[in-house]
C-alpha cells in the first residue's frame, strides 16, 4: 500500500496549508511537514539498482534526511506553531491546531531500515518509489488512526511528473504565478535563520526553479480523476470549494463540518500587486524568461492583462527566447552554493562585478568505464552571443583518467542582461555531448551498464580579477 494522495507545487506556493486542509477530515491525515523521501530516493535509485557495496552509503543519506526533516525540523515547526497558538489565545483568539507528527530516534531508525531494505531488493525507478512511499505510509499509520494517508512536498511535482502517481488515488497540484512566488520567497520568515537561508535566492535562481516546476506540472496527465489542478488564488478565494474537490478526488466522504473547518483555517490576504516588489529590470527579466513556463500554467499575457494595475515591462533590451532557456538554479558566483548536476543543455546565469574580467567554469566528473569506453570522451561547450549569433567561447573534455576541467570565459564576450546594484547578470549556454545524470554514489564499473548517460557535476564558477590571473589559473 502506497500513499492515498500527494500534495505538490512550488515552495511558498500554498502546499503546507493545502496539506493541512486534509487534516480537518476525520478519515484523513497528511504529513504536512514533508519527508522529502520521493526526491531523495529518486536521486539514489533513478535508472538502475543500487549495487550492494553502496547500500551503506544509501543508508547514510536516507537516515540523515529523515532525521533532519521528520525529527529536528518537524519538532521546530510544532514548537513554533504551539507558541503562535498560545499567543493568539492570550489575545482571545482560538486557533484550531492541526495534527502534527514528530518522529523520535526509534522511528527514524525503523523507517531508515525499511527503506534501505527496499533498495536491497534491487528495485529502482517507479517501483522503488512506490514501495518507499508505502513504507512511509505504514510508519505514519502506526501513530495516527486515519484511514487515508498522504504526504506533501513541493518536490512531489517532479517525482509525479517523472514516475506517475505512484499508486495514489489523487494528487493535488498547486499553481502560482511567478511574481507572487518570488515575492513570497523573498519575504518568508520562518523564525529560523538556518531555514530562511534556503529561500534567500537571487532572481535568476528563482526563475530557474520556476521553470523547472512549471515544466513538471505541464507534463502531468490531464485526467481530472487523478489530478486536481488548482491555483493558489483558489485556495485563498474559495477554500471551502477547494477542500470539497480535494476530498472528493481522494474518495473521502462529504463531511460538511470538516469542509467548514478547513475553510476557516485559510486567512484572507490583502497584499499589493506581486510585481511591485521588483525593480523594472527584474520585472522584465522575469517576464522574458518565464514566458512559456507561466503560459503553460495559465499565466499568459491575457491573465496579467486582466490586472488593471499591471503594465507589461519594457523588454526591448532583453533579446532572450524563453523557449530555448533552461536557467540552471543553485549557482552563486561567490562559490558558496551547493554543487549542481548538469543534466541537460541549459543557460547558466552568472553575476559579474565591475572588477571581474573572467569567469572560470569548473567541471568535475566521475565516469564509470562501462559508460565511456576507453578512448571516448565527453565534451562540454560554452556559448555566448554577439551580433552574428551564437559564439563558441570555450570547451573542455572529460573522460578516462581526466576527472576535472575548466573553461575560462572572458566576461566581455557576454553582454549583460540585467544591471543591478552589485553588477551585471550575464548568461551563457552550456552544451554537453552526453546526457548527464545525477548520481550521488561513488562510480564503479557496475554502475551505468547499458546507459549512454554519465555522471558529472559543475562546481560553482570562480571569478578572477583580471584576464591575466584567469589565464594563469586555467593553465595551472
Amino acid at each position: 500500500m502506497t500513499m492515498d494522495f500527494l500534495v505538490g507545487g512550488l515552495p511558498r506556493g500554498g502546499t503546507t496549508i493545502t496539506a493541512d486542509l486534509f487534516n480537518f477530515h476525520p478519515s484523513a491525515f497528511c504529513l504536512a511537514q514533508e519527508s522529502q523521501i520521493l526526491p531523495l530516493c529518486a536521486g539514489l535509485g533513478d535508472i538502475e539498482p543500487v549495487a550492494p557495496q553502496h547500500l551503506q552509503t544509501v543508508r547514510d543519506f536516507v537516515r540523515r534526511q529523515i532525521d533532519h526533516v521528520l525529527r529536528v525540523s518537524a519538532g521546530h515547526n510544532v514548537a513554533r506553531g504551539e507558541l503562535a497558538a498560545a499567543q493568539a489565545e492570550k489575545m482571545g483568539v482560538k486557533i484550531k491546531r492541526p495534527q502534527r507528527l514528530v518522529f523520535d530516534e526509534a522511528r527514524v531508525n525503523r523507517l531508515t531500515d525499511s527503506i534501505v531494505a527496499v533498495f536491497a531488493q534491487g528495485l529502482y525507478g517507479e517501483k522503488l518509489l512506490t514501495q518507499c512511499m508505502g513504507e512511509l505510509r505504514n510508519e505514519i499509520k502506526q501513530s495516527v488512526s486515519a484511514e487515508f494517508i498522504g504526504e506533501k512536498s513541493p518536490s512531489n511535482v517532479l517525482s509525479i511528473a517523472r514516475f506517475g502517481l505512484l499508486g495514489a488515488k489523487a494528487a493535488v497540484i498547486m499553481k502560482r504565478e511567478p511574481y507572487a512566488f518570488m515575492r513570497s520567497m523573498r519575504q518568508v520568515d520562518t523564525g529560523n535563520d538556518n531555514l530562511n537561508a534556503a529561500f534567500r535566492k537571487p532572481v535568476w535562481e528563482m526563475i530557474g526553479l520556476y521553470r523547472v516546476y512549471a515544466g513538471a506540472i505541464a507534463s502531468l496527465t490531464p485526467s481530472e480523476t487523478l489530478i486536481v489542478g488548482d491555483y493558489y488564488s483558489d485556495l485563498i478565494d474559495a477554500p471551502a470549494s477547494l477542500a470539497e474537490r480535494m476530498f472528493r478526488a481522494v474518495g473521502l466522504s462529504l463531511n460538511l463540518e470538516a469542509i467548514a473547518a478547513a475553510a476557516a483555517r485559510v486567512r484572507p490576504q490583502t497584499m499589493g500587486p506581486s510585481w511591485e516588489s521588483f525593480t523594472p529590470a527584474e520585472q522584465a527579466l522575469i517576464w522574458c524568461l518565464t514566458e512559456d513556463a507561466r503560459a503553460s500554467l495559465g499565466y499568459d499575457a491575457a491573465y496579467f492583462g486582466e490586472k488593471s494595475q499591471f503594465n507589461k515591462p519594457d523588454v526591448s533590451s532583453y533579446d532572450v527566447d524563453s523557449n530555448r532557456v533552461h536557467v540552471l538554479s543553485g549557482l552563486h558566483p561567490t562559490g558558496q552554493s551547493d554543487n549542481l548536476w548538469l543534466q541537460e543543455e541549459g543557460w547558466l546565469a552568472v553575476e559579474s562585478r565591475p572588477e571581474c574580467k573572467t569567469v572560470i567554469l569548473r567541471f568535475w566528473a566521475n565516469f564509470p568505464h562501462s559508460v565511456l569506453p576507453p578512448g571516448e570522451f565527453a565534451t562540454i561547450e560554452a556559448f555566448g552571443f554577439d551580433e552574428t549569433g551564437e559564439k563558441l567561447l570555450g570547451s573542455c573534455t572529460l573522460g578516462g583518467a581526466k576527472h576535472t576541467a575548466t573553461i575560462p570565459v572572458a566576461l566581455d564576450d557576454l553582454a549583460p542582461l540585467l544591471e543591478n546594484s552589485s553588477g551585471a547578470v550575464r548568461m551563457l549556454i552550456l552544451r554537453p555531448s552526453h546526457s548527464f545524470r545525477p548520481v550521488n554514489l561513488p562510480a564503479s564499473d557496475g554502475i551505468g551498464v547499458g546507459f549512454v548517460r554519465v555522471s558529472a557535476m559543475m562546481l560553482p564558477p570562480t571569478f578572477e580579477g583580471s584576464a591575466q590571473q584567469s589565464s594563469l589559473a586555467a593553465n595551472s
